[in-house]
């Protein structure tokens, strides 16, 4: 331990205020470096000082008790509001992470009919197998983890049994603001000749695919 670290901790446990504090640390480190000067080493002053939170107790049954409440009550203050500090950054950090959605007529990027006539696009594309024209409708991110060729793999998987294409059913949709992004998501019903399949598609602000999900 070196002799700064030593008087900071001893300063820590000091009840008193800054003033009488510093003047208290100056006279600590003043007789510590007498004696190493005389030829001890700094960790058997140490040791013969005892632990900083020893030497502080020493000064403070000294003190006035008004004046150690006071401290006490100000270290409370500042330990509390340290700790709000804490829980509305992190508030804030949670409430910018996680999604938060807008009615879609809000939007000041997205329409209504744009977010509609672009999934039954892009849907009209996976039911006519044009995949390339689905992956080149992807945004960056998604391209880098489905590509037309692994999207025809998961079609020929899942949508071989659906039978013909029927009809679109009633399109949801929202802006969802995440991280600072903003994002169009559309939730479409579809009706095939064997079955109902629900279509979740998600766009960036240049109407670029970021995400789809068959349900």
């Amino acid at each position: 331990m070196t002799l700064n670290s030593y008087v900071n901790k001893i300063a820590r446990h000091l009840l008193c205020n800054s003033d009488k504090k510093k003047e208290i640390i100056k006279q600590i480190k003043s007789d510590i470096e007498i004696k190493v000067d005389g030829g001890l080493s700094p960790d058997i002053v140490f040791k013969q000082m005892g632990s900083p939170k020893d030497v502080a107790a020493e000064f403070n049954d000294n003190f006035d008790e008004n004046e150690k409440k006071k401290i006490k009550r100000k270290k409370r203050l500042i330990i509390i509001a340290c700790a709000v500090a804490v829980v509305v950054f992190f508030a804030v950090v949670l409430y910018w992470m996680f999604p938060k959605s807008e009615y879609i007529e809000n939007s000041d990027i997205f329409t209504e009919a744009e977010v509609k006539t672009k999934s039954e696009y892009i849907i009209d594309a996976l039911n006519d197998k044009e995949y390339k024209v689905i992956e080149n409708n992807m945004a960056e991110d998604l391209k880098s983890v489905l590509n037309a060729s692994q999207l025809e793999k998961a079609a020929n998987d899942f949508c071989e049994d659906y039978g013909e294409f029927k009809s679109f059913g009633k399109c949801y949709m929202a802006e969802i603001n995440q991280r600072g992004q903003k994002f169009a998501i559309a939730q479409l019903n579809v009706s095939y000749e064997n079955i109902s399949v629900t279509y979740t598609l998600t766009f960036d602000d240049k109407m670029k695919l970021a995400g789809f999900y068959i349900k």
